[in-house]
Parts: structure tokens; C-alpha cells; sequence
């Protein structure tokens, strides 16, 4: 069988394994932040700030 046939043929007839684990919207709360504690992990950690921001984001068009 040459490698073109062995293409279009489909060989490989397995599927995707379907997630089985736990769904966004079911594990992640939204996080609310004072001003105050804004200023310090924009200050301390922003890395950390902008990943909560992400996931509240993603919550709101995920999970609304």
C-alpha cells in the first residue's frame, strides 16, 4: 500500500478521547477584588492579577 492510499484511506480509525474531567464552570468562581488589593498584586504579583482577570472573562462568556 503506498503512503498516499495509506492517507486517503483513513488508517487510523480511532477518535478523540472525550474529556472526562471536571468543566470550567463548575470549578472556577469569578474573583471580586477590593481597590486595595488590586493596587498591591498589580504591585506584587500582576501576573498573578491578570490570570484572575482571564478566567473572570472567561467565566462571563463561558458560564453566563
Amino acid at each position: 500500500m503506498s503512503f498516499a492510499a495509506a492517507l486517503l484511506s483513513g488508517c487510523d480509525n480511532k477518535t478523540a478521547p472525550v474529556y472526562q474531567g471536571p468543566l470550567f464552570c463548575d470549578e472556577y468562581e469569578p474573583r471580586v477584588f477590593t481597590q486595595e488589593e488590586i493596587d498591591w498584586r498589580a504591585a506584587h504579583a500582576p501576573w498573578n492579577l491578570r490570570r484572575d482577570l482571564k478566567n473572570n472573562e472567561a467565566y462571563k462568556a463561558e458560564c453566563s
